[in-house]
């Protein structure tokens, strides 16, 4: 127990569970841009839509999966990826 007027930080599994909490932010987030995108394809794109809508919702979802297995350190495939379907997307509406 700490005496009266010490001060203990214990910062090392803060930074843990900080970090942890930021990984799954910005998964969260590219899986709700890949849903977003995919929802979109099915709605409005005039052919191929149930196959780019599905198909790119699975394939987006797998890579963010893939990436936080990974320890979520490098998030630019996922996020090209995102971009790729984006405007793949775009093209087809």
């Amino acid at each position: 127990m700490a005496e009266e007027g010490t001060v203990v930080h214990d910062y090392k599994p803060h930074q843990e569970t900080y970090g942890v909490f930021i990984k799954l932010t910005i998964a969260t987030i590219l899986a709700c841009g890949f849903v977003l995108v995919g929802l979109m394809a099915v709605a409005f794109a005039d052919s191929f839509a149930l196959l780019v809508g599905g198909g790119g919702i699975a394939v987006g979802l797998i890579c963010v999966a893939i990436t936080l297995m990974t320890g979520g350190r490098n998030w630019l495939p996922a996020t090209g990826l995102w971009v790729l379907y984006f405007l793949l997307t775009v093209t087809l509406v």
